[in-house]
């Protein structure tokens, strides 16, 4: 099943929606509010999660997770 982890830049409403549709979605907003970049990519790792984000700073963070050949879900 497809595991949504949505940064703080997504609003509530968005995460009520996939809730009500199905979804395993969390919400940094609600879970971990003020994590860092690195925090939330670390999170959604451990949770095997997709990362939803409007914020281009979480794909500069991941490359050199990836790098390291380190698997990460999104």
């Amino acid at each position: 099943m497809l595991k949504l982890l949505l940064d703080e830049n997504i609003g509530l409403k968005v995460y009520y929606e996939l809730e009500k549709l199905g979804f395993d979605v969390k919400s940094v907003y609600v879970a971990a509010r003020s994590a860092s970049d690195e925090e939330v990519i670390r999170l959604a790792k451990d949770e095997n999660r997709i990362i939803v984000t409007m914020t281009k700073i979480l794909v500069t963070l991941h490359y050199p997770i990836a790098r390291q050949a380190l698997y990460f879900y999104g």
